[in-house]
């Protein structure tokens, strides 16, 4: 087992909105006025409107050699380094001194000593602590370290690993290139880092919270090589970004994703970090769940974030939203490790306490409730019929049972077989509902004391209620049973099971329910 106890993002420490951005380097790109328009739009429609960098934007127009930019690379790449790591170690209630594994990973710079080696210098690891520093993995550096790490403390299962990932993305700048890959790539990338801490099974604190990484996997696709990457000069880190690239993850994720979840019995749940053209690819490629959350694509546009970092801002819990705080650690997260390349390396998530667990929990209390009203029910009707009552419209109740039933049933199908998300910005006013839908229906129960009933019954003589919601609606128990008919499935986003519910519930009520009531209300006004 390889359980991940903490997470720390980081970003540059300098942010600017994009429009700044762009009008401070188009200059330094582009002197045909064609091409620095085509950038401009470019820019516009890359959907990012804050990025955080490694120096002042001013700067980037002294940043003319290799060695200028790489220099940067290696101190603000070293501090953001340093932050991550005693953030998430902070986090996961561990030191330094603790850490017995270091990987190491970025391809937007390079060093020698490498930057965990500083880096153990910086924030005291011990003399005798692993490392293994990686370049070149791109866009996959994030997800692969991942997988590699796993192995590591799988043989170790007593060590503390330390990934970090560290991209400053705007130190490979490269002036004069009006190429549309660099007009392209200029428009999209932050600088930041990340830090994960993972512990393998032996460790005190694998028993406690935390995702755990089930299974890794990595594929090579022939011929792609030109597809993504660095062509390395004298002016240093030149991108290679090839049109071509979506058709590659069209038609080859779809299938590596399966293949790497399917033996776990686990379905394809995909958050995206990448750009529009990236995002419509896999709505072509068929993986299900494809469109990203709202929250996520705010969060994109508010912060580009730093390519080859998918562990950069895993979340408080599957539901969280995407817009976490740009720094700082958090616990439990998982975000599939799933980027465009060359290659890639893919994590399969730990299924474990989640928000469908919740609801589900949620259901269980309705359904408790459920019977509690039967219970209820069951107890006036004897009250009723000892008084002489008479039940009407008995025809269409078993009808109602069945209804009310696949509300409890039916939104769990839902949401496992359409794969339906939590949506903050729904559910909880949607659950909001719900409780407030409770507090109608007992309110009512309370006010109609024994003549409450979930058949109809009346009694001969009894008063007709007029207090409490029956003062303001004549029929305040059916408004409960719509509201809360829509708002439980909606909970989890079941919307088909909210819309059928609804309707059917709709027809039962204003066909059969309320006109059994009225007339049987009507038939015994002379006795009243």
């Amino acid at each position: 087992m390889a359980r991940i106890l903490a997470v720390a993002p980081v970003l540059g420490p300098h942010a600017y909105p994009q429009a700044e951005i762009t009008a401070a380097i188009a200059p330094l790109l582009a002197d045909d006025p064609t091409r620095r328009a085509l950038m401009e739009r470019l820019h516009a429609s890359a959907g990012v409107t804050t990025r955080h960098l490694a120096l002042p934007l001013d700067a980037y127009a002294h940043l003319t050699s290799f060695e200028a930019a790489n220099d940067v690379f290696v101190q603000v790449g070293g501090d953001l380094a340093e932050a991550a790591s005693r953030a998430a170690l902070a986090a996961a209630g561990l030191s330094p001194a603790d850490v017995d594994y270091v990987f190491f990973t970025s391809v937007t710079g390079v060093s020698a000593p490498s930057l965990d080696a500083l880096l153990a210098t910086r924030l005291g690891l011990r003399p005798d602590v692993r490392r293994l520093p990686s370049f070149g993995l791109g866009c996959a550096g994030g997800a692969a370290a991942l997988g590699h790490v796993r192995d590591h403390v799988l043989a170790h299962p007593t060590h503390v690993a330390l990934l970090v990932s560290v991209e400053l993305c705007s130190l490979t700048v490269q002036h004069g290139d009006d190429s549309t890959a660099n007009l392209v790539a200029s428009g999209l990338f932050g600088d930041g880092g990340a830090a994960l801490v993972m512990v393998g099974a032996a460790h005190p604190a694998a028993a406690g919270a935390g995702p755990q990484v089930v299974d890794a996997a990595t594929r090579l696709y022939a011929g792609t090589a030109d597809q993504l990457g660095w062509r390395v000069g004298g002016s240093g880190f030149r991108i290679v970004l090839a049109p071509g690239l979506p058709g590659v993850i069209e038609q080859n994720l779809a299938d590596d994703v399966r293949a790497l979840l399917e033996p776990h019995d686990l379905k394809p749940r995909r958050r995206h970090l990448g750009g529009a053209r990236r995002r419509s690819a896999d709505r072509r490629r068929g993986a299900r769940r494809p469109r990203p959350r709202r929250g996520c694509r705010r969060s994109h546009a508010r912060r580009a974030r730093p390519h080859g970092q998918p562990v950069v801002g895993l979340r408080a819990a599957r539901a969280g939203a995407c817009d976490g705080p740009p720094a700082g650690a958090r616990h439990l997260g998982r975000r599939p490790g799933l980027r465009p390349g060359r290659g890639r390396r893919a994590r399969a998530p730990e299924v474990g306490l989640t928000v469908l667990t919740l609801f589900v929990v949620v259901l269980a209390a309705t359904a408790l409730e459920r019977l509690v009203e039967l219970v209820l029910s069951a107890r006036h009707a004897r009250w009723a019929f000892d008084r002489g009552g008479v039940e009407r419209g008995r025809g269409h109740f078993p009808a109602m049972v069945v209804l009310h039933t696949a509300l409890l049933v039916a939104p769990v199908v839902e949401v496992v077989v359409a794969d339906r998300p939590f949506l903050p910005w729904l559910g909880w006013p949607a659950l909001a509902l719900v409780v407030a839908a409770q507090g109608l229906r007992w309110w009512c129960i309370a006010t109609l004391g024994p003549q409450w009933n979930t058949r109809v019954i009346v009694v001969a003589g009894a008063p007709l209620v007029a207090r409490g919601p029956y003062a303001r609606l004549a029929h305040p128990n059916y408004v409960a049973v719509a509201l809360e008919g829509l708002a439980l499935p909606l909970v989890h986003t079941a919307w088909v099971t909210a819309v059928a519910f609804t309707l059917l519930n709709a027809v039962l009520l204003l066909g059969f329910r309320i006109p059994a009531e009225e007339r049987a209300l009507a038939d015994l006004a002379p006795a009243r």
